[in-house]
Formats: structure tokens, C-alpha cells, sequence
């Protein structure tokens, strides 16, 4: 199966798509979105030539190129889709960006699907895990410029950015409850405010935004 516009299996309510429908925004590539229901019985499923795939959310698939790894999936959209781009260009950089998205992948990602448990204990649990990663790499943005290392938009924005928008969403007390560094609240109300971000929101036009649903 061959498409002529790069394809999103997405989630309505996950962090892995929503950083990569904010990384295709940001970068203003034209994708059309298949959805990936909740129910494990109705995900979607694609015969190709090898065979019957059954997709998960976060996968891209430009034409016949199939990539269901959300690091490596970031890093072809940069390497295809240059300009702007969301990858330091100097090695040490690109390292630590590195270093640091492995690091939050490891510690956060598996409490992502806990962070829409609709018992408190797992959720509170969740929050409480999640918001100590937060504030353990919280130095990797700069405190005047509320930008990472202080300089543009970059692929730690399109990781951070998804997860304290869930964060924020699930908590029912006050973020510093939860010990949010103050810089980490303001650096999410700069990066909630920024045009692409808002739009990354919008799942599609007939299903209107994440924050009209609750989610």
C-alpha cells in the first residue's frame, strides 16, 4: 500500500501522537491522520504486500516506508523535512538531545497510559512520577528565555511540550503540589500559547480540539 501523502496513526487521547502531530505542525508537512481506537479489537488493521499490519498509535508511514519507533520517526521527518529544524545541528548537542529524550522515554513513557486511569490512586501515582522527571531535566530550559538552551523551537519542545499538556490536564490541585518548578509552569504557558501548538491540539475539523473534549 502506497500513499502519496505521509500517513498518522494516531491516538485521540495519547502523548506519543500529539508529539508527533506537534512536530508535523511545527514543520508545516501536509499528513493525513487514520485513527487508532481505544479498544484493542478495533485497532486498525492494512494489508500490504508482506502481509496484514495491525497499527499502533504514533506510527508514520510515508508511502511504503513504515516506522512505528517515535525517536526514529522524529529524526526522518528532520533529516527529510529540513527546514525548520528540530535537531541541533552540532554533534555534542544532538547527543545530550539525545541523552535526554532516552531519559524520558525510560522514565515517563511508561507511566503515560496510568496518566488516563480513571482510578486516583494510579493516577495521583502517575502524576506524582511523572512530575519528578519534570523537574529533574527542568534545567535544560533556560530560566530568562523559557526556551531550551535558550535558543529555538527544537525536538525537546515537541517531547515536553505533549507531556506537560497531560500533566497539567490530569491535575486536579494546584502544580506546585507536585513540587513543578515555577520556570517549568511559565516555559508550558509560552509553549501552550504558540500557534502550532494549539493547532497540534486539533485532532481533525470534524472532531474539534482535545481541550473541548476534557482530554
Amino acid at each position: 500500500m502506497k500513499r502519496s501523502v505521509l500517513t498518522l496513526f494516531s491516538g485521540e487521547n495519547d502523548v506519543i501522537s500529539h508529539i508527533l502531530r506537534l512536530a508535523l505542525t511545527e514543520k508545516g508537512i501536509a499528513y493525513d491522520v487514520e485513527y487508532i481506537s481505544d479498544d484493542p479489537e478495533m485497532a486498525l488493521n492494512h494489508r500490504f504486500a508482506n502481509g496484514t499490519v495491525k497499527f499502533k498509535k504514533g506510527t508514520i508511514l510515508d508511502k511504503d516506508l513504515l516506522i512505528d519507533d517515535l525517536l526514529i520517526a522524529l529524526e526522518y521527518l528532520d533529516d527529510k523535512f529540513p527546514h525548520p529544524p528540530l535537531f541541533a545541528s552540532g554533534p555534542e548537542k544532538r547527543a545530550k538531545t539525545r541523552l535526554i529524550v532516552k531519559y524520558i522515554e525510560a522514565r515517563i513513557f511508561p507511566y503515560l497510559d496510568q496518566l488516563n486511569s480513571e482510578s486516583s490512586k494510579e493516577l495521583f501515582y502517575a502524576i506524582e512520577k511523572v512530575s519528578q522527571v519534570v523537574s529533574e531535566i527542568s534545567g535544560v530550559i533556560d530560566e530568562k528565555t523559557l526556551l531550551i538552551y535558550g535558543e529555538e523551537f527544537s525536538i525537546l519542545d515537541c517531547y515536553l511540550g505533549p507531556i506537560l499538556y497531560k500533566l497539567f490536564r490530569q491535575q486536579s490541585r494546584d502544580a506546585r503540589s507536585y513540587q513543578i518548578p515555577t520556570k517549568v509552569a511559565n516555559y508550558y504557558r509560552r509553549l501552550h500559547n504558540r500557534e502550532t501548538f494549539i493547532k497540534s491540539l486539533q485532532l481533525a475539523p470534524s472532531r474539534g480540539f482535545m481541550y473541548e473534549k476534557g482530554k
